[in-house]
């Protein structure tokens, strides 16, 4: 299991940069609201583009490390291409047996873990699942 120190942020305003972070990416994926809920596994977003601070729930703060790291492998992979950066969630990916990384991060925590080595690996041809 591949992990991320976000379950360990206690103090308010670090968890408040994360939730503005996690719904920002959210944004750009282009998600809808049962999607980002599930993503992040809680029961409503509003509260965190309002300016709320993510619970201090490790869960929760794992599922928001792992969709940051795969936003940051992203950025690596395709420095120069924003729009492959934002949509690559949504193409088929070898990786991950030709389903999109968005289905299999539904999935859970495992499979977020899972599109997180899939973005991280190293980058073999031009196919837009990497």
């Amino acid at each position: 299991m591949v992990k991320t120190f976000l379950p360990e942020l206690q103090s308010e305003e670090s968890r408040r940069a994360v939730a503005e972070a996690s719904v920002a990416l959210l944004d750009r994926w282009g998600l809808d609201e049962g999607q980002e809920k599930l993503l992040l596994g809680i029961d409503a977003v509003g509260p965190y583009r309002e300016g709320e601070p993510l619970p201090e729930k490790p869960d929760v703060l794992a599922r928001a490390g792992q969709l940051l790291a795969i936003d940051r492998a992203l950025k690596r992979r395709y420095a120069d291409d924003p729009m492959m950066r934002d949509h690559w969630v949504k193409f088929p990916n070898p990786a991950l047996g030709n389903f999109t990384p968005l289905l299999v991060m539904l999935g859970g925590r495992e499979g977020l873990e899972r599109v997180r080595a899939a973005a991280e690996s190293p980058f073999r041809g031009t196919d837009a699942g990497g």
